[in-house]
């Protein structure tokens, strides 16, 4: 048998072993979380009725999940849970081989890298993740499927092989707003500084899906006023700034003119809430997806006009809080930080019957709390044995930096990855932590399995060295 059967054989393997622990977990009683009324989705009526429009109109988050939920709607509206849960089995093998592939191709070996994606399906996260229609699933397979496209680039050099890199992270870009346009540019010039012969086709590759994520933004900026894919930055900036005062003070502080007066409204709050603040909101053009204060299902529109003024002023109230608390600002980064490497399991403010993960517990609470108690409790909690991160991946950059310029293009297309992998873990934690708070560890997971990669780097890298020198001691 060549290479590339053994290769598909390999792969064959690891998705049939995923599809039985998929099964098994059906047979235990594990189901999907499915529900439609996630602040980031529009109403499913519009979705279903009029996806383009509704799309189009769609400001306070990137438009990626409902454009996914939409089609779904459309394919089979009796059928949606079903259908959703037969895309995140699917992204689930999306991410396994592509993990596996980069194991492999970094200098694991077959059974480590096998063991190391399969290992990684099964934490309590992923599964949980899996089953719980959220972006974040999406999110982690297809950024980690970017890093395997990567690599192949990096190893082909060809056109067709960068368009696909691109392509993926231009999508990723209109799924979350975390990605963000100058995260793409900065992909572009990382890709054409460590391959600057290949420049010219790197630049070609990323122009249309460059195109394809600018418009977005360009859309953005020529109906709402916002060159973002989101405009609910300013909710997302108070979680970390306005929402941290203390009640009497933030009072005074909206009685001095200072805040906005509905400072003191959760950014969750009904959309009616912030009624009394705004005379007649809506224009009388405005699209359903713009104008209802509530959906059909009875649930807020967080996508309402009048919150284009209050995500402005809520940025303004940010920056106020900034100039007047900069160190309780810094505190809260660190805060955040910590709280990034917390059990992500546990990221839901909601407990209880209330939380998405209640059903999930009933089939695999015992397991859950077995591995949060290991990983995050046993030592320096909630943080545990994150803690130790920085000592695997250091060995693993280290290994990189050596090999950055090696004329073999396997150990440079290695390093490269390395390089990368650390990037994004090190963009997603700092952006993160900068402009939110709340769900920390479950942002984290959408670099879990490049932290997986690193540490599992590291650690062979670490066995390698102490080797070589065991071997070199009885010539010394």
């Amino acid at each position: 048998m060549n290479w590339r059967g053994r290769r598909f054989r390999e792969h064959a393997l690891l998705s049939l072993a995923f599809v039985l622990t998929r099964v098994w977990l059906q047979i235990a009683g594990l189901r999907l979380y499915f529900d439609l009324d996630w602040m980031f989705l529009a109403d499913p009526q519009d979705l279903r009725e009029r996806l383009l429009e509704t799309a189009y109109y769609f400001h306070s988050f990137p438009p990626g999940m409902n454009l996914v939920t939409g089609a779904l709607l459309k394919l089979a509206p009796d059928h949606v849970p079903w259908l959703a849960s037969g895309l995140l089995k699917l992204c689930g093998l999306v991410l396994v081989n592509s993990l596996f592939y980069l194991g492999r191709a970094n200098g694991l070996s077959n059974a480590v890298a096998f063991a190391l994606a399969l290992g990684f399906s099964l934490i309590p996260q992923s599964i949980y993740f899996e089953n719980l229609y959220l972006y974040t699933y999406l999110t982690a397979s297809l950024l980690c499927l970017s890093c395997a496209l990567f690599q192949w680039a990096n190893r082909r050099g060809s056109a067709p092989s960068w368009f696909l890199f691109f392509l993926v992270c231009a999508a990723i870009g209109w799924l979350r707003s975390t990605f963000h346009l100058a995260w793409f540019l900065v992909l572009v010039a990382f890709a054409v500084l460590l391959e600057r012969q290949r420049a010219r086709t790197i630049l070609l590759s990323a122009l249309a899906p460059g195109l394809l994520l600018s418009a977005l933004y360009l859309k953005n900026l020529a109906v709402f006023g916002a060159f973002a894919s989101s405009t609910w930055l300013g909710s997302n900036l108070t979680q970390a700034t306005v929402a941290r005062m203390p009640e009497s003070l933030k009072q005074s502080f909206i009685e001095q003119g200072k805040l906005s007066p509905f400072a003191n409204l959760s950014v969750f709050a009904p959309t009616r809430r912030y009624l009394e603040f705004f005379q007649d909101p809506s224009l009388p053009s405005d699209p359903p997806a713009l104008a209802r204060i509530e959906r059909s299902s009875g649930a807020s529109n967080y996508n309402h006009r009048l919150f284009l003024e209050v995500n402005r002023r809520r940025a303004e109230d940010a920056r106020v809080y900034l100039q007047a608390f900069p160190l309780d600002y810094a505190k809260t980064f660190v805060d955040s930080v910590v709280q990034t490497f917390g059990p992500s399991t546990d990221w839901h403010p909601i407990k209880g019957r209330r939380s998405p993960h209640y059903e999930h517990r009933k089939v695999l609470g015992p397991y859950e709390s077995l591995y949060n108690g290991l990983v995050h409790s046993v030592f320096a909690a909630p943080v545990g044995l994150y803690a130790f991160l920085p000592l695997p991946i250091f060995f693993a950059l280290r290994r990189a930096f050596a090999s950055f310029r090696s004329r073999l293009w396997a150990v440079s297309a290695s390093a490269h990855l390395v390089a990368l992998a650390a990037f994004q873990i090190v963009y997603v934690v700092v952006v993160s932590s900068l402009v939110t708070r709340g769900e920390a560890s479950r942002f984290r997971y959408q670099v879990e399995a490049l932290l997986w990669l690193l540490t599992a780097l590291g650690i062979a890298e670490f066995l390698r060295r102490r080797k070589r020198r065991r071997a070199l001691s009885p010539a010394r």
